[in-house]
Formats: C-alpha cells, structure tokens, sequence
C-alpha cells in the first residue's frame, strides 16, 4: 500500500516536499521501516523526493550568491572596463585627428615645395595647420596615447 505524506528536510527546513508517496505496511498501514524496504522501493522513495528539488533548481537558475567583498571586486572591475573602453575611444580618436593633421601638414608641405616658395610668401593657412598639428600631438600626449612620428620642420 502506497500512502502519500508531506516531507520537510532536516538540512532546509524552508523546502517542504508535499505529496511523495511513502511506503505503508499492508495490514496495520503504518509506513515501513527501513528493514522492510526493497532496494527498489527505496529507489522509487528517492527518486520521487528528489526529483521535484531538482526540478525547482532548474526552474529558478539562480546563479551563486557572491560575499559582499566578491561583489565590490566584480563592480570595481565593471568600472574599470568601462573607463578603459572610454579611454581606448577617446585615444583612437585621437590619434585619427593627428593622422588627419598631419596628412594636411604634408599636403601643404609638399605644395609648398612644388611651388617653390620662399617662406616669407607662403600661404597664410599653414600656420593655423601647424598649430592644430602641435596641439593634438600636446594632447595625444597628455592623454597617454602613442607618440607619433615628429612633425615636418618648417626649411
């Protein structure tokens, strides 16, 4: 005779199984001691206690808790991530400016030079160049990025 009954677990005593069959004696239908029970029996009691705990485990997913240390160190390693990406960004940034720069640069230099110019006459837009050249190198420089290749020196 099979008889159903509620469980609670000593270890937990929150997670209560309701409703696992549990093995009765036939003539006095009080459950069977341990001595009377079939390897296959106590299978059986097994597998139906267990098998609803693992089913909430499965269903809840929940992943392990962290100590509050743990999850100061996870944040803080968040943050840093974060400022790292920022910084990468800003210096890629950067340093595409100062290649834009300093491709302006030897445009004009070499214009320059075609033309054959004395200094006295170049064109008035090559020092604001030059100058928006030196000051992203000064800030690329500022920010930690690589140093570039020296600019070209006024002849």
């Amino acid at each position: 005779m099979i008889l159903t009954g509620t469980i609670i677990l000593r270890k937990n005593p929150f997670i209560v199984v309701k409703d696992i069959p549990v093995l009765a004696c036939e003539k006095t239908s009080l459950p069977v001691a341990m001595g009377c029970v079939s390897a296959q029996s106590l299978g059986q009691m097994v597998e139906c206690a267990v098998t609803p705990l693992l089913e909430e485990l499965r269903h809840c997913g929940l992943p392990p808790a962290l100590c509050p240390a743990c999850q100061r160190l996870q944040k803080k390693i968040r943050e840093l991530e974060q400022a790292a990406l920022e910084t990468h960004a800003r210096a890629e940034t950067l340093s595409s400016n100062l290649r834009l720069a300093q491709d302006e640069a030897l445009r004009a230099k070499t214009y320059v030079e075609r033309v054959r110019l004395s200094p006295q006459e170049k064109p008035p837009g090559l020092d604001p160049r030059r100058a928006r050249l030196s000051s992203l190198q000064a800030q690329l420089s500022q920010d930690g990025g690589p140093q570039p290749p020296a600019p070209p020196q006024p002849r």
